[in-house]
């Protein structure tokens, strides 16, 4: 039975989670399964001694891996545990003496960042704090004259000793400035990018001692004329102080050339230009130069060449498999002691390329990125052919995997990267896959979904080499997904129904939006889609579809987005037919939520559900015979959270299921009323869990591939308990199409409304405000121990910080929350618990 489940960017990385039932009650040890690999977001290669040391910093809790060649010839993580924390910034020091020191930006899990140091080529149990304390650490720069940080706040700082000396604030910008891009010609001339006012990012050269600085002026056009001017990064070369260059855009990448050292900028290049002015790299990130070469994202401009070339595919060889990996914008760096020799991030983790007199030369991943555990996990399905082997595939955000051969009793059958065909990026498209599911009556048959509203089909999936064909695009229904970059969309599910027909359900949101989604099935194999409706209107759903449960019995659908008033259980009138989705009122309060996951299982005619919801846990049963669902909420009572990613159930065991809410994975064997912590998760340095499946249990982290052996000694901590309300009945959909409501339940206080006072804020750069969450109920009553979590929204991120990201209310029904102004601007803050919401503005001035 197939649950889908979608996690975003989401972040993420690939785990799998092995558990048999003698593990269940004794203690678990993790053992990776062989998926390896992570998002690369910086890299550091210096010359120890005529040996080229390589170091990366990676979007995941591991932080900081080195290149081991000297024992192992992998990678190895030299932060963690000591460090949890992802690493945006590593460098090694160019100053002379101290080429061994090594300098990281890690931040926690709450987001906020430290620099951490190493004096010994950043080996494991070398790191520590440096000795000044820097406030919002954003970016690092080395150079033979010193190590420099540029900060959030507007501040540049230099040291030019080792681990053990003082950082010396060069410069400061002044509140409500960010410096994004540092690039240093020598100790008295510095160039920066500065942020201010939300959006406006300007270049600025610092010379002179002490240092003065004099703003530079932007471009005022971009090559090809399409859209405006968006610069965050410089670079000055080394050998030239006037020869500059400064770049940006996501949306139309460009970078813009001056020899003058200001304007004008007599060359420029951009994504949507053709020829000779066409930039071909992603999102500018660094400006690397080298033997009169600069490096830009993925490509480069060589010497008097006005056109850049981009670097290729690379080719690695896994066992007796290859796999084609991309190259990513996110992190490069040069091999000090062979100029020729390029070290990329790419999709997988980190390449190694070759560059040489114009040309590129198509390298592979260093060590197959053994080691590195970073991979995003976002679905797994398996086929049986017996309970020792299985076709297991996943879904993540390297790209799709196949387990050559899995057998769930042997952790060794999956245990190294040749043991994987993997990643799979059909077609080469290379966004995230989110979604992977095998047709339950033919293993050679599989769908996978990704990112950008796309699916693909394969009929060779037990081959070593599948091929695919494209079947979906979210781009051909902009009814359902909307106007704005339908191609911005997440592919949530696909599931079969598994016998009574040959229908194929997909459903999809976009990311973009939060607005925006739909439900789609084919009769035909996957060759047309149509697009699915609302019973009652015979309109097509056209909002965010996050999970589906397809039986032969059932059709559900979990929706809900944060900027969609859609929430709850949709619920299909058939399972074969035209007769498509209603809105059921279960009396609790999933009917209000954000809907993540549904499992569930039939026993002797008796059918179980779970339901996940970013507000808790939820059970449904439906005994044999009856024609109406109870409910009743299951959340445990110990989570710290109740965003609620996944659930899992038994098939043979109703009362047995698992539920994941952030680094937690809990475990029932009574059916809800008891939950306990399972193995080793909740612990703090144990990663975030986004999908588990039964098999015992499959369950994919943050992290990697994982399986669990009875040799951990951590402890199961004692079962907490969970209230339940007195279950609610509702009519069976099979039974009777007509949506019948059920009083809600009324046994104690729960939130109805949601005050937040003040409803505006003006602050100063500094000043700090109480903003207070009251949560009433019905009857006016005061709800206490609500969980009321807040969050600056995208674009203010910058501008504010807050003292907590969850409170709980008190016997007033109160939550507050302390904010404090750090740049100038306009913000939002958004208050949440359970299905109310509120978002205030805040405006922030200069001193």
């Amino acid at each position: 039975m197939k649950r889908c489940v979608n996690m975003l960017g989401f972040s993420f990385l690939l785990s799998l989670t092995v558990f048999t039932r003698f593990a269940f009650s004794a203690g678990l040890e993790k053992v990776n399964l062989g998926i390896y690999g992570a998002q690369v977001q910086d890299i550091t290669a210096y010359d120890n001694s005529g040996t080229t040391e390589i170091l990366i910093g990676i979007d995941s809790i591991k932080g900081v891996y080195r290149w081991n060649t000297s024992t192992s010839s992998s990678w190895e993580a030299v932060t963690y545990p000591d460090i949890v924390g992802k690493c945006s910034e590593i460098e090694a020091n160019l100053v002379s003496g101290y080429e061994d020191d090594i300098y990281a930006i890690i931040s926690d899990t709450t987001g906020a960042s430290q620099i951490y140091a190493s004096d010994s080529g950043g080996s494991y149990g070398s790191w520590s704090n440096i000795s000044t304390f820097i406030s919002a650490p954003g970016v690092l720069t080395a150079h033979s004259s010193g190590l420099y940080v540029g900060t959030f706040m507007g501040d540049i700082y230099r040291n030019t000793g080792g681990t053990g000396d003082s950082f010396t604030l060069l410069y400061s910008f002044g509140s409500g400035s960010e410096i994004t891009s540092v690039s240093v010609y020598d100790a008295n001339t510095i160039f920066v990018m500065v942020r201010t006012s939300g959006s406006v990012v300007t270049p600025y050269r610092l010379d002179g001692s002490p240092l003065t600085a004099t703003a530079l002026t932007n471009p005022t056009s971009t090559a090809s004329g399409s859209g405006s001017v968006e610069v965050e990064i410089i670079g000055v070369d080394p050998t030239d102080a006037n020869t500059l260059f400064i770049a940006g855009g996501s949306v139309n990448p460009q970078v813009y050339k001056t020899t003058t050292g200001d304007a004008p900028w007599t060359s420029s290049w951009d994504f949507e230009s053709s020829g000779i002015n066409n930039f071909p790299g992603g999102y500018p990130q660094y400006i690397k130069f080298n033997n009169n070469r600069v490096f830009i994202s993925a490509s480069v401009l060589d010497g008097s060449s006005g056109s850049w070339s981009h670097a290729p595919i690379l080719s690695s060889t896994v066992g007796s498999y290859t796999v084609d990996t991309h190259v990513n914008d996110g992190a490069l760096d040069i091999n000090p002691n062979d100029t020729t020799n390029i070290y990329m991030a790419t999709d997988w983790a980190i390449g190694e390329l070759s560059y040489s007199s114009g040309t590129w030369t198509a390298g592979s991943e260093v060590g197959n990125n053994n080691g590195i555990e970073g991979v995003v996990l976002n679905d797994i399905d398996f086929y049986e052919y017996s309970s020792t082997h299985k076709e297991l595939w996943i879904a993540a955000k390297s790209g799709a995997g196949r387990a050559v051969h899995f057998d769930p009793t042997d952790s060794s059958s999956t245990a190294s990267s040749s043991d994987w065909i993997f990643p799979i990026f059909p077609e080469t498209d290379g966004p995230p896959v989110t979604e992977v599911t095998i047709n339950p009556n033919d293993p050679s048959i599989v769908f996978v979904g990704n990112n950008a509203g796309r699916v693909y089909m394969t009929t060779t999936g037990t081959s070593t080499s599948p091929t695919w064909t494209k079947v979906f695009q979210a781009e051909d229904y902009p009814g359902e997904f909307g106007s704005t970059r339908p191609d911005h969309s997440d592919i949530t599910a696909i599931d079969f129904v598994p016998s009574v027909c040959s229908r194929i359900y997909i459903a999809g949101k976009n990311w973009e939006t939060e607005a925006d989604g739909g439900i789609f099935y084919s009769d035909d194999g996957g060759a047309t889609w149509t697009a699915d409706t609302i019973n009652s209107t015979g309109v097509t759903i056209d909002f965010p579809v996050n999970t589906l449960w397809v039986t032969d019995n059932e059709v559900w659908a979990g929706v809900g987005g944060e900027n969609s008033a859609e929430t709850g259980l949709r619920w299909r009138l058939s399972i074969c037919s035209t007769n498509s989705f209603w809105t059921p009122t279960t009396g609790t309060s999933i009917d209000n939520e954000i809907v993540t996951s549904i499992d569930g299982t039939t026993i002797s005619g008796d059918v179980t559900v779970y339901i996940a919801t970013q507000g808790g846990v939820y059970k449904g049963e439906k005994p044999s015979g009856s024609s109406s669902w109870t409910w009743q909420t299951v959340t445990p009572s110990s989570a710290t959270s109740t965003d609620f990613t996944s659930v899992a159930i038994n098939p043979s065991d109703a009362d047995n299921a698992y539920a994941a809410v952030g680094n937690c994975i809990y475990e029932t064997t009574d059916g809800g009323s008891t939950w306990a912590i399972f193995g080793s998760s909740c612990s703090d340095s144990h990663e975030d869990v986004n999908v588990l499946k039964y098999d015992d249990i499959l369950a994919g982290t943050a992290i990697g591939l994982f399986s669990y052996s009875s040799t951990d000694t951590t402890p199961t901590p004692t079962p907490t308990f969970t209230l339940t309300p007195t279950p609610t009945a509702i009519p069976d959909i099979t039974a009777s199409p007509a949506p019948k409501t059920t009083p809600t339940p009324n046994e104690d206080c729960r939130g109805s409304s949601m005050q937040v006072t003040p409803d505006t804020i003006s602050l100063s750069v500094g000043e700090s405000e109480n903003v207070s969450v009251k949560i009433t109920g019905n009857n006016n009553c005061l709800v206490e121990g609500a969980k009321v979590k807040a969050k600056v929204t995208r674009k203010g991120k910058r501008l504010l910080s807050l003292s907590s990201k969850k409170e709980v209310t008190d016997e007033s029904g109160e939550a507050v929350f302390t904010v404090t102004a750090n740049k100038s601007g306009k913000a939002k803050l958004m208050f949440k618990s359970k299905n109310l919401k509120e978002k205030i503005v805040v405006t922030i001035e200069d001193n």
